[in-house]
Formats: C-alpha cells, sequence, structure tokens
C-alpha cells in the first residue's frame, strides 16, 4: 500500500519524463513561496521559459527526439540554479523557475543569463546536432504582482515580449507590456554548424 501511495504522489506531483515537479506541484511551491516572502518582507522571481521554435524538433526527428531534448533542457536548467530554487515542467516545452530570496531585480537578470548560456550549447539528437534557443519572460514579486496568478500570467506575458523581440533572450515584465499584442509566429530551427 506504501508503495502505490508513493506512485500515485509521484504520477500527481512530477512530470515523468523529466522527474521535475508539475503544473500542480508547482503551483503549491509557489503558493508557499507566496506566503513565506510576505512573513519575511522578501522578494522573488518567476522566470518563464518556453522553447523557440520546439515543434520543429518533433516534426522533423519524431517525438522520441523532442524528448530528449525536453529531458536534456531540463538537466540544463537544474544544474543552473540554486538548491533552493524550484524548476518544474507546466507541460509540452514551457518551464519555470522560482528564485527564491532574491536581492533585487538584477540577481533575476544573472541567473536568466546564465539559464541562456547553458541551453545555448548544442544538443547532440539523434542523427543530428542543434542548437536550441529559449525566450524568458521574468516577473517579480512584489513589484509587478501580489499574487501567485499574476505573477505567472505577468512572467508569461514578459515571455512573449522575447519572442517578439527576435528569441533567444529574457525580458523583465513591466506595465506597458499589458497594452501590446505579440506576434508568436515561429521562426525556422536551425541545425548547428
Amino acid at each position: 500500500i506504501r508503495h502505490s501511495e508513493q506512485h500515485y504522489f509521484q504520477l500527481a506531483n512530477f512530470d515523468l519524463l523529466t522527474g521535475l515537479p508539475n503544473r500542480v506541484k508547482f503551483h503549491e511551491r509557489l503558493s508557499h513561496t507566496l506566503v513565506q516572502a510576505q512573513r519575511t518582507h522578501s522578494r522573488f522571481a518567476l522566470i518563464y521559459l518556453d522553447l523557440d521554435n520546439f515543434k520543429a524538433v518533433n516534426d522533423r526527428h519524431g517525438h522520441e527526439a523532442g524528448d530528449l531534448l525536453l529531458i536534456e533542457v531540463a538537466q540544463r536548467i537544474q544544474r543552473c540554479i540554486r538548491k533552493a530554487d524550484t524548476v518544474a515542467r507546466l507541460g509540452g516545452d514551457e518551464f519555470v523557475v522560482i528564485l527564491h530570496e532574491i536581492k533585487d531585480q538584477q540577481d533575476a537578470g544573472t541567473a536568466a543569463q546564465n539559464l541562456l548560456d547553458a541551453l545555448a550549447k548544442p544538443v547532440a539528437l539523434p542523427g543530428s546536432t542543434y542548437e536550441v534557443s529559449v525566450s524568458m519572460g521574468i516577473s517579480i514579486y512584489p513589484s509587478d504582482a501580489q499574487t501567485s496568478d499574476e505573477l505567472l500570467k505577468r512572467a508569461d506575458r514578459a515571455m512573449y515580449a522575447s519572442k517578439s523581440l527576435g528569441r533567444n533572450r529574457y525580458h523583465f515584465f513591466t506595465t506597458e507590456l499589458l497594452t501590446l499584442s505579440f506576434d508568436s509566429s515561429p521562426a525556422p530551427l536551425m541545425p548547428a554548424s
């Protein structure tokens, strides 16, 4: 019975492919982080990551190659963040990082740049090597939003700003983003040279 309970806990809270917390577990951790930050009057950041042109990998090389890419991306993200931080897979090619107890916006920018650098290294897939890029959006508590849902929505909005500016970059949320519409049509994925 204990083994079955553990198995169902894993299925309910963690992504089967990457082993990362899933959407359910992420929201639980985000709520906990928010309560803690309110209590200690501290800041934290959300980084919303979306792989650029992931669909092209699945279309050209199949879902097995796409899965291998997602696993590699998950591992690289985990290696970039502190043990106290959280990385989760929301689904598809979307990941999110909670950066706990940051001093300022620059801390979040440094972490995002480290992620960009780590993910820029070519990934070997069956039959080819590809350069993968990622677009990221960052929101910060308490300056950008006071609730979990708003923080996530605003990090997502900033991620679309990154995509509209040419991809493979990060963008901080600003209130101006609330009035803009973004074109998210995919650009071609290029093999690594």
